[in-house]
């Protein structure tokens, strides 16, 4: 890179976007799990602190909505090196599918067999230990509706061994959660095929195959597939976005002198435009998704408020992407993967014993305990795993500086 320039696009910020989501699923899951929740704590008096607190924490309903940013976030990663070539060139070479599935599994095998081994020794633990919860009899009428459909039957078994879990209808155990990566593994297994169509017409990459997703959304059809496809658009926009930002980085750069590197001051000045139209794209999704009624305008909602989450956080001014604030959160970003997948049995199995006491506490310290517990256990899973599978860039970046 040349001296006093950078680029528009800033990754690490996306690596502090990707902390913050799995952390507000943590906080989502353990609100749920770990607290006896807002509209029971609401029927006795507290004072107006825990009474603050306590509404502050009702921002930790919106977990779905932070998977759905999750899938924008995927698209835009898989495909942006693809889209720096459509950008430079207006073409991009053929997709070697091997070597691309070859990676992707490396990526994501080992730690996702690792936590189906985690989850079944943690459900092991609670099924014998504390059955209420996980036999779904604890009286909360979600809470056995989740748990009672999970078990570890040929149906929930066998579709988790092939990353596909819940695609015949149950969950393996108790990790619920994971139904969203068996979502991200059909998109992985879609983009070659996607990036063909790319490759030969913009328009039907972008608006024909996400009209046809959006019909079999509207047909409300129920069963997986059409599930799992009604969803993509909310992967291809991330694909989309990062076309876009490849887009406009090449031209300014053609304006400043033809690199791909730009001067500081005009990386300033478009950053923080960009940021302003993410995070407007943000509070539009995220309005669209609370009053959409069409599974259609929830849909695209989504897919809004997914590229306003990913535009403004890699548009970041760099005056506070440098903050030692976003520093924790990429550290987490770099482990996201790992706290996904793992955190719900775990949050689960703490859980257990006061549902077959009779349920959890009224105050949320537990819960809050719990999040941060199952963090650190999941960090500490990572360092085991994880680390030894990650890509480069992540692996170099989530060293330890030397002392």
């Amino acid at each position: 890179m040349a001296s006093g320039k950078q680029s528009l696009v800033d990754l690490t910020g996306l690596d502090t976007l990707r902390g913050l989501l799995a952390v507000f699923v943590v906080a989502h899951h353990a609100r749920w799990l770990c607290w006896t929740g807002q509209a029971q704590w609401r029927m006795t008096e507290h004072t107006w602190l825990p009474s603050a607190i306590a509404n502050v924490t009702a921002v930790f309903r919106y977990g779905h909505e932070a998977v759905m940013v999750f899938f924008a976030l995927s698209g835009f990663f898989i495909h942006l090196r693809a889209a720096k070539q459509f950008a430079v060139e207006r073409q991009c070479e053929r997709l070697n599918v091997r070597r691309f599935t070859k990676r992707r599994l490396h990526r994501l095998a080992a730690p996702y067999f690792l936590v189906l081994f985690l989850t079944f020794v943690l459900d092991s633990i609670g099924r014998h230990s504390f059955p209420s919860l996980y036999v779904g009899d604890t009286g909360n009428a979600l809470l056995d509706q989740n748990f009672s459909g999970g078990n570890y039957s040929a149906r929930a078994v066998i579709p988790g061994l092939v990353m596909l879990p819940r695609s015949l209808g149950l969950t393996f155990g108790s990790n619920g959660p994971l139904w969203s990566l068996g979502y991200e593994v059909v998109y992985y297994a879609f983009y070659p095929l996607w990036l063909m169509v790319r490759r030969h017409s913009l328009w039907f990459a972008y608006l024909g195959i996400p009209f046809i997703c959006f019909v079999i959304a509207g047909l409300s059809l129920g069963a997986w597939l059409p599930a799992v496809i009604s969803h993509w658009p909310i992967w291809i926009a991330g694909a989309g976005l990062a076309e876009w930002l490849m887009l406009r980085n090449h031209q300014i750069s053609r304006r400043g002198g033809g690199t791909q590197a730009l001067p500081k001051r005009d990386v300033a000045h478009w950053r923080n435009r960009f940021c302003l139209y993410g995070l407007a794209l943000t509070v539009v999704g995220f309005a669209g998704c609370q009053i959409s009624q069409l599974p259609m305008a929830i849909l695209l909602s989504y897919a809004v408020l997914g590229c306003g989450c990913v535009l403004s956080f890699c548009t970041l001014p760099t005056v506070i992407g440098g903050m030692k604030f976003f520093s924790a959160w990429q550290f987490l970003g770099f482990r996201s993967y790992t706290i996904y997948i793992l955190h719900f049995p775990l949050l689960a199995l703490m859980a257990a014993p006061y549902f077959q006491a009779g349920g959890p506490p009224s105050d949320g310290w537990f819960a809050l305990a719990a999040a941060i517990a199952t963090t650190l256990i999941c960090v500490a899973v990572f360092e085991l795993c994880e680390r030894w599978f990650v890509h480069a860039r992540i692996r170099v970046e989530s060293r330890p500086e030397p002392t």
